[in-house]
Formats: structure tokens, C-alpha cells, sequence
């Protein structure tokens, strides 16, 4: 049996709710009708009458009835459909464990979608996490692919390509956003979760933002994970916060937040990490 919705020949039969559903896009293609029929005593000359094949007799209430169950029974798959979708999406989104609520979104998202045919021919997975990646690059607060995909292991490839659809269907505008701020909060927070930290680290951001413009230079991909290695010098926190430490929390190299922090200092008139702590940025500026 083919799905209508996603063309994929996988399916299987859920004997609890009589649904034979697609395996990729969670669509119910066959549904089993359990029909009710009222039961009396009906006398011979009375089932002989012509009255019995009118509306009301048990012949008419049973065609009605398939008619009512047929009606329900697509809109019921349509909700499934949905809900499917829904449900596995949360399951991205607790695996991310945000410290904000994107399921309205991803679901306002995943209708949309699914209306204009954008999802057809993709697994529930794969719409699931494209969908989450979106919403969270829509709303300035991206995660990798690496940490989206990982609840499902999906491949990368299917996730990108269709995200790019969906992109296109929305406008690439949500590409163009600055999510700056959003990213050395979350690389601050996950090296060390305190709230005066993390306000440090955005000054020392906001200083090193300003010098590169200034000098017309790109930022390097430690750039977040060396603002925080700067900072925990500033504040004293270097033996809680070291370049290792820091490399094992956010998944990057040491030597290059070393490196890229030297970098950065070169643009100040200080000569090496120790003599950060305790001194303003601006009493360090050339």
C-alpha cells in the first residue's frame, strides 16, 4: 500500500486503534469501521413492508452510520497526522533543554508546511528536526546540527535540504539575523551558569565587537568560547575556568581559543592573559 501523503510503501497495522499508518509521515491510511446497529423485534409482516428500506429502518442507519464514520475517520487522520508531527518535535525540543518555549511556533510551523506540500516525501524525524532548527534560527537562538539532529540521528543532508525549502517558502531573511548576543550567552552559560558571569562576559564582548569592527577583522569560530576564556582571567576565575575546561564544555579546541585570545589581546595594551585580572576593559584599550 502506498501513502498518499509521502509516497512510502512502510506502513504498519496498530490493532489497539485499527489504523494501518505510514511508518515515515505518520499518516493513517486504513482505518477499520466498527459499526453500531440498533437491534429490535421486528415482525414478518413488518420486514415484508416497504418501510424498511426507508430513512430510520436498519438498512438506511447503516449506510448513514458508514457515511459518519468515514467523515470522522478523515478527520481523525488528519489530527493524527498532526499530532504525530507535534509529539515528535517535542522530542527534539526536550532533548535541546531551552530556556524558552519555541512549541507553539514549531507547530504554527509544521501546519503551514504540511498545507503548502513542503514536508511530502520526508520522515517524521526529519520534518521534526528541520523544523525546530528553523524556528530556533527564526528566533535568533540557533543550535548546531549536530546537537538538533542528535535525538533522532537523522541524516544531515535531508535535514539541510529541507530546510532550505522551508526557508525558501518563508524568505531567507531569518538567515540574515544577527544572533550574536544569544550565542555568547549560551557559550557563557554553559561554561559557567552564573548571572554576573555571563553580564561580564557581554561587556567583554561588546569591547572586542567594537575593536574588530574598528580594524576591519572577521571573528574566528572560538570567537564566543574566547571571550568567556578572557573573562574568567578578568574576574579571577582562571583555575575554575581554564582553556581546557572551557574547550571540554563547548566542544572546541583549547589551543584555538589560546591562540585566538592571544589575537584579541594584541588589539589592547595588554601583553598576556595574566595581567587581566582585576583592570577595566577600557583602562586596557591602546
Amino acid at each position: 500500500m502506498r501513502c498518499e501523503e509521502c509516497g512510502s510503501r512502510e506502513n504498519s497495522f496498530d490493532e489497539r486503534m485499527g489504523e494501518r499508518i505510514c511508518d515515515d509521515c505518520g499518516l493513517v491510511l486504513v482505518t477499520e469501521v466498527f459499526e453500531e446497529t440498533v437491534s429490535r423485534n421486528i415482525t414478518p409482516s413488518e420486514f415484508r413492508s416497504s418501510d424498511h428500506a426507508k430513512l430510520g429502518s436498519k438498512r438506511n442507519f447503516s449506510k448513514v452510520g458508514r457515511t459518519i464514520a468515514s467523515s470522522l475517520s478523515q478527520r481523525d487522520s488528519k489530527e493524527r497526522r498532526l499530532e504525530n508531527g507535534y509529539r515528535t518535535m517535542r522530542m527534539v525540543i526536550s532533548s535541546l533543554e531551552l530556556p524558552f518555549d519555541i512549541v507553539e511556533r514549531t507547530e504554527e510551523v509544521y501546519r503551514q508546511t504540511l498545507a503548502a506540500g513542503i514536508l511530502s516525501g520526508r520522515s517524521l524525524e526529519v520534518r521534526a528536526t528541520a523544523i525546530v532548527y528553523f524556528v530556533l534560527k527564526e528566533n535568533r537562538t540557533p543550535f548546531t546540527y549536530e546537537e538538533v539532529c542528535a535525538e533522532f540521528g537523522v541524516n544531515r543532508s535531508l535535514v539541510k535540504k529541507l530546510i532550505r525549502k522551508i526557508q525558501k517558502h518563508y524568505g531567507n531573511s531569518v538567515i540574515l539575523q544577527d544572533d550574536s548576543d544569544f550565542q555568547m550567552q549560551r557559550a557563557a552559560n554553559l561554561a559557567y551558569n552564573n548571572a554576573q558571569f555571563v553580564g561580564a562576559c557581554m561587556q567583554t564582548k561588546l569591547f572586542f565587537d567594537d575593536l574588530l569592527e574598528q580594524n576591519g577583522l572577521p571573528k574566528h569560530k572560538t570567537y564566543y568560547a574566547t571571550i568567556v576564556y578572557l573573562t574568567s582571567y578578568q574576574m579571577g576565575l582562571f583555575r575554575t575556568l581554564s582553556a581546557n575546561k572551557i574547550a571540554k564544555k563547548l566542544k572546541i579546541s583549547a589551543n584555538g581559543i589560546r591562540n585566538n585570545g592571544r589575537r584579541l589581546l594584541a588589539l589592547t595594551s595588554v601583553k598576556s592573559v595574566n595581567d587581566l585580572q582585576g583592570k577595566t576593559w577600557e583602562q586596557m584599550r591602546n
